[in-house]
């Protein structure tokens, strides 16, 4: 569960990337911050409600 958790918001992270960057153009780094405070926020709520419940 831990690791299939942690691959979805990996998977997460790369479409975040995918789409802001090389789609709509938007500044790399910035959406790197943007999209790790995302992927934080899915894991701590995914560890919160079904891995360590």
């Amino acid at each position: 569960m831990f690791f299939g958790c942690r691959l979805a918001t990996g998977v997460l992270d790369i479409v975040i990337m995918y789409i802001s960057v090389d789609i709509l153009g938007f500044n790399g780094l910035i959406m790197k911050c943007v999209s790790n405070v995302i992927v934080i926020v899915a894991n701590y709520v995914a560890s919160k409600l079904m891995i360590f419940k």
